[in-house]
């Protein structure tokens, strides 16, 4: 009985180490250039966005393959995508943006997005005619553009620049924060709260995004006795009327005695 157990309990954790080996990860910061996808909304989580490459994205040695949905950081490129997708709960777009990687899973901080439309269906064309190649290079009857590589550019999608004009929410552009000192939370939501050692400043608290910075600072945090200031820098978005800081740097400030920590 017990090695019944036993032989259950070893082919769970096979099975969930195999689940967790089948989604690989990109380094944080990994670029994503004029990708095209569709985007689309969770069906429970309305909030949420994911997106799903056309194709493998590559890095070294290491592949994420197209289909997996990568979740959309809140941001103003996700404002885009709201946008676009209007009432619909997915979209085609291509985005430009970077990767994040926070406890072993990517996230998509976007960029820039652009919608695009399906190419139109083409006309059943006749069976080509066989033809003997010719033999002067100089003449017309040559093959100037192989099938395969016109039938890839005749299927690549298109901006749809039409719906970008009928776009009337006007996306606030994304700024930087740079050497801010304040105190960030651990709460229901990561917070970055900036702080002048008692002079005015900006009283508004800033949501962090998941990232590797925050995944250490997470981990320092949990370790220390008291609260503790730290210099940030990082990327400033706006999404629905909230702001969110997407940190690549956090390093605590020592106040070496002259100011309360």
């Amino acid at each position: 009985m017990r090695m019944k157990q036993f032989i259950l309990c070893l082919a769970v954790l096979t099975a969930a180490g195999i689940a967790c080996a089948a989604k690989p990860t990109l380094p944080e910061g990994f670029v994503l250039n004029a990708i095209d996808g569709i985007a689309r909304q969770d069906k429970v989580d309305k909030d949420l966005w994911t997106f799903s490459t056309d194709a493998e994205l590559k890095y070294m040695k290491t592949i994420f393959p197209s289909g997996i949905p990568l979740k959309v950081l809140a941001s103003g490129g996700l404002d885009q995508i709201r946008a676009f997708a209007k009432e619909n709960s997915e979209v085609r777009i291509k985005i430009w943006g970077i990767l994040t990687l926070y406890r072993k899973e990517n996230f998509l901080f976007p960029i820039q997005v652009m919608p695009l439309v399906e190419p139109e269906k083409a006309a059943p064309t006749p069976a080509p005619v066989e033809t003997v190649p010719a033999t002067d290079p100089n003449s017309t009857d040559s093959e100037v553009i192989p099938s395969d590589i016109m039938k890839l550019l005749q299927s690549q999608s298109k901006i749809d620049l039409a719906q970008i004009s009928e776009m009337t929410a006007a996306t606030r552009a994304d700024s930087s924060m740079i050497s801010k000192a304040g105190y960030i939370t651990l709460g229901e939501t990561r917070q970055f709260q900036p702080d002048g050692f008692g002079r005015k400043v900006e009283t508004a608290d800033f949501v962090l995004l998941p990232c590797l910075t925050l995944e250490k600072t997470e981990d320092a945090l949990a370790r220390a006795m008291g609260r503790y200031r730290y210099t940030i820098s990082g990327i400033l978005s706006q999404s629905q009327g909230r702001q969110y800081l997407l940190l690549y740097r956090a390093q605590r400030t020592y106040s070496n005695g002259n100011f309360t920590p």
